[in-house]
């Protein structure tokens, strides 16, 4: 297997050796759009504050606003980070807070000094030792037959779960830490379960107007410094346990059930068993199993760590009413060594982190994601995110926010590195998926308003199908930043409106496809189809980049490359022979596409403005730097 996953990871970094030049090739883009570099010099992150009164925005997203001409080499830079470090989950877990302002937990030079460790290192000579001094730290005590269970186990097995129960108590010190002062001016139930959590977490995105502001607080109260920290600690345990040889395990062991203070902790043998309940630890060994309830989600703040190492076997993880790795006032993770596995979620859930972490890490076989509500597989509000799939051809179906979408605060990432994958192919098509962001737009309202997240959606190779609606594959709205990379592969993509690196009030975006002969929109309703493929509007930026391949483009009107009421849209293919099919339908009738600039009218009533460009700037560019062919299809 691990052969099989360094060829994946060698696949899906072969562009950066390639002639298309990794990021260095757009470090200089001042020199490819000269007519640009001064418009961009007049995007002012301060004066975007002043004008919005925004909280709460992304340190990332100011410093690219500052130097959007930079937006494609530092998202070139992110994603070749993301793919280096693709098997480490602690790692993953790493950027993603990094790009929140909040990196803690093992990078960087150590303390001249470090406290003594506060346990006793798990030897083969201390075991009853550690289960005693772990028994007066967390309540450790065997259920049943445990203990005799326990037993069977092979030493190292053994040794590597009490380290971990060590970890998830110093880590659950940590998170009560982040957790304490958000509940002591929580208005809400304190004994209310994930449920009751989340709605009323949730409200500011969920609700135009608040009366009760009490939930803007809790912003103000998380140090996303600490959940970052705890995060580290736990995704590098649960990591280590993942390279559990299972063939060392007995035939004879079957489960092995331990209460503690953190939660239950369970192991299960190699059979197909079927399990159930809420565990803050759960280890299964092997077997097509059959996952039900509350899994890997935390579903109290007094117990906010729920973890599942699931070695082997294809397993159904079926959480019906219950949550599927989600993050809520805590830490949820889930490991899959093996295996073809379904995930399926009617709530949000299968990544989705709301004040905390989620991550769902799955590392080989032909699996299926379906998510029946919004905000699923990889997606954050205040915290992070993380949907990875390392090897093979997967199916994905989701609502809306999904799909790599960061909200206020959070980063939301979707990672898949091989196989042919269809995203939303038999689904009513969602909006806002597939590396999209969006911040909460409150000055008409309650004068709130709060800054976007991170959404990022990264495709490592194969033939894929993406299907969306709008504002998706690089979108983003309100001071939200969104990212797409697709970086191998003959790709299909399918969207109506505002999407492929568009952007819209104040926002960034970018669209990356590195190689492949792709086809953008086909079959598309020819009627609805408008504002996509690199367009910027109202003082946003949208880029969209195909690296190389013959591809096939079909458009409506205002699209390719426009400039929008003072925003800024790129569309660049630079190699290729392509055709581009622009259909003159009857939405937005006198709006151009291919490199146009949409000019601020008196009746658009989008309100004064403190940045304003100078009369006369290009503010859309469409180029085109190989062969093309351009089709007409004027208005029937």
């Amino acid at each position: 297997m691990m052969v099989t996953m360094l060829l994946v990871l060698l696949s899906c970094t072969e562009w950066r050796a390639s002639d298309s030049g990794g990021s260095a090739q757009y470090e200089d883009l001042q020199y490819e759009f000269p007519s640009l570099v001064h418009t961009f010099e007049c995007l002012d992150s301060d004066a975007l504050l002043v004008q919005t009164g925004a909280l709460h925005s992304l340190p990332l997203f100011r410093l690219l606003y500052e130097d959007a001409m930079q937006v494609p080499a530092k998202g070139i830079k992110l994603c070749d980070a993301f793919i280096r470090d693709c098997r480490n989950p602690e790692a993953i877990l790493y950027h993603t807070f990094r790009m929140l302002g909040a990196p803690a937990g093992g990078h960087g030079p150590p303390l001249a000094s470090t406290s003594p460790r506060s346990h006793t290192i798990p030897s083969s000579d201390n075991l009853d030792l550690v289960i005693s001094e772990l028994t007066n730290k967390i309540g450790f005590s065997f259920l049943k037959e445990g203990e005799r269970s326990w037993k069977i186990l092979p030493l190292e097995i053994r040794i590597r779960i009490l380290e971990t129960l060590y970890a998830m108590e110093e880590a659950d010190l940590v998170l009560q830490q982040f957790i304490g002062p958000i509940m002591d001016v929580a208005e809400f139930e304190k004994g209310n379960g994930i449920k009751q959590m989340l709605t009323s977490l949730m409200e500011p995105w969920h609700n135009k107007q608040l009366i009760n502001l009490s939930a803007i607080t809790y912003i103000e109260k998380a140090d996303l410094r600490k959940l970052s920290f705890a995060s580290r600690l736990l995704a590098t345990e649960l990591s280590r346990l993942s390279r559990i040889n299972s063939a060392e395990i007995p035939v004879a062991f079957k489960n092995c059930l331990i209460s503690t203070n953190l939660g239950q902790i369970g192991i299960f043998g190699s059979g197909n068993d079927t399990i159930d309940g809420t565990f803050a630890l759960l280890i299964d060994l092997g077997g097509d199993d059959l996952h039900t309830g509350n899994i890997a989600s935390p579903v109290s703040f007094r117990n906010p760590i729920s973890m599942i190492i699931d070695l082997a076997g294809d397993d159904t993880y079926d959480a019906q009413n219950g949550y599927l790795v989600n993050g809520c006032m805590g830490f949820g993770m889930l490991i899959d060594v093996a295996g073809k596995d379904l995930y399926q979620s009617e709530n949000s859930g299968i990544a989705s982190a709301c004040y905390g972490t989620a991550m769902l890490y799955d590392m080989q076989g032909d699996d299926i994601y379906l998510s029946h509500s919004g905000f699923s597989q990889g997606v954050a509000h205040l915290g992070s995110g993380v949907l990875v799939d390392l090897e093979g051809d997967d199916e994905y179906c989701c609502n809306n926010s999904s799909q790599g979408y960061g909200g206020t605060m959070g980063t939301g990432l979707l990672m898949d590195l091989s196989g042919d994958d269809k995203y939303n192919y038999s689904h009513e098509t969602p909006s806002f998926v597939q590396g999209a962001s969006r911040g909460r737009w409150a000055e008409a309202t309650d004068g709130h308003t709060l800054g976007g997240g991170l959404g990022i959606f990264i495709e490592g190779g194969g033939s894929d199908q993406y299907h969306a609606n709008s504002f998706s594959q690089g979108a983003a709205y309100f001071m939200g930043t969104g990212l797409f990379f697709d970086l191998q592969g003959d790709d299909h993509y399918y969207a109506v409106s505002h999407s492929q690196g568009y952007g819209a009030h104040y926002s960034l975006s970018a669209f990356f496809e590195m190689s492949g002969d792709d086809r953008y929109n086909p079959g598309v309703d020819s009627l609805q189809i408008t504002q996509i493929l690199g367009s910027g509007r109202d003082l946003s930026v949208g880029w969209f980049i195909e690296e190389k391949g013959d591809d096939s483009y079909y458009f409506g009107n205002r699209s390719a490359g426009i400039g929008d009421l003072n925003g800024i849209g790129i569309m660049w293919d630079r190699r290729g022979s392509d055709t581009y099919t622009w259909y003159q339908n009857s939405l937005h009738p006198r709006s151009p596409s291919m490199g146009q600039t949409m000019k601020l009218t008196p009746g658009m009533r989008i309100g004064p403005r403190i940045i304003n460009f100078p009369k006369g700037e290009q503010l859309g560019v469409f180029r085109d730097d190989h062969q093309s062919k351009r089709i007409i299809v004027p208005k029937k």
